[in-house]
């Protein structure tokens, strides 16, 4: 399934990380919006980028990550330390070539949402078959099994540090994570066993509004691969909290440090009619690919009186023969 050993991006690859820019239908670039972008600090010396999860919280993301790893350094050694950046971030809409998986890692597809209630069982099963549908046309892998889902709303979860949005840069595995993670997957039985013969594994997540109104807050950024270099790149550590426990679990993200070479991309407005899908992590031979992405205000956009977001993430193993 592909994979190093390092926890970052070690190299560069001209078919993912060199990726020329789309300019916008009137030839002078996508529109944009100047915004802020919440990237984590890099640590001082002997500490570890990451936060203690609320132990409420904990249970709803833990399946996200390998079960079996644990935070290996002192609880106090965690550091978390905002870089906040006003960048300009692209509407994905506007751009002469819209954004794809293969070019920016990222890519919004045409959907109708199957389901009208995520909380009946039939429904949900029907919109994960639905998810996997789409993910298998998008990247032409020959399997793709959904694995975690969750739903999230802004006014009542507290996922990231201000509430149900992470507004914090990051990338959900890291380069010894993501085939760990698929490897466990595998050993579980979520994975049929032809999927351990199979030569490259990837995870993707697909990102759906769900709510009856456009998104008008805390819509998600991209940024495009090919502006990431492999100094950018650390780890930051999920770790779970709760008093009196000897071994806490962990989950690892990437981080990225702010560069002003990065690009970024947003799709205004998204409806339940449309998904957001993009790579996590992708062991491909050559190289993993990972795509960082953040929650985000786009200051000239976001109305005082705009309604909560609710969305659905759903996260796929796509295994490739």
């Amino acid at each position: 399934w592909g994979g190093a050993p390092p926890p970052a991006i070690t190299r560069r690859h001209k078919s993912f990380f060199t990726v020329e820019m789309p300019s916008g239908a009137d030839g002078l670039g996508a529109a944009t919006v100047a915004s802020t972008i919440t990237y984590p600090a890099k640590p001082p010396a002997g500490r570890h980028s990451g936060r203690l999860m609320e132990p409420s919280i904990w249970p709803r993301i833990a399946p996200i990550w390998p079960s079996s790893t644990h935070f290996p350094h002192p609880v106090d050694s965690l550091h978390e330390e905002d870089d906040t950046r006003l960048v300009d971030v692209e509407d994905g809409r506007t751009c002469a070539e819209p954004p794809t998986l293969d070019s920016h890692g990222f890519e919004l597809c045409r959907s109708p949402c199957v389901a009208t209630d995520l909380d009946d069982a039939a429904q949900l099963e029907a919109y994960l078959a639905q998810t996997a549908r789409l993910v298998q046309r998008a990247t032409r892998a020959d399997l793709v099994v959904p694995f975690h889902h969750v739903r999230i709303e802004t006014a009542r979860d507290r996922f990231g540090k201000r509430g149900g949005a992470v507004e914090r840069v990051h990338g959900d595995y890291t380069a010894a994570s993501g085939p760990q993670m698929l490897q466990e997957l595998g050993e579980c039985g979520v994975l049929p066993p032809r999927a351990r013969t199979m030569r490259r594994g990837a995870i993707l997540n697909v990102w759906r509004n769900v709510s009856s109104e456009a998104v008008r807050s805390k819509p998600l950024a991209l940024c495009h691969v090919g502006s990431v270099a492999p100094d950018d790149v650390g780890v930051y550590y999920l770790v779970e909290g709760g008093e009196g426990r000897a071994e806490r679990r962990m989950g690892m993200n990437l981080s990225l440090h702010y560069s002003p070479a990065h690009r970024w991309s947003y799709f205004p407005r998204m409806t339940r009619d449309e998904a957001l899908v993009f790579y996590t992590y992708d062991g491909r031979a050559d190289e993993p690919r990972f795509t960082f992405h953040a929650a985000f205000d786009p200051l000239p956009d976001t109305a005082p009186d705009a309604p909560p977001r609710v969305a659905m993430i759903v996260r796929c193993a796509a295994l490739f023969e």
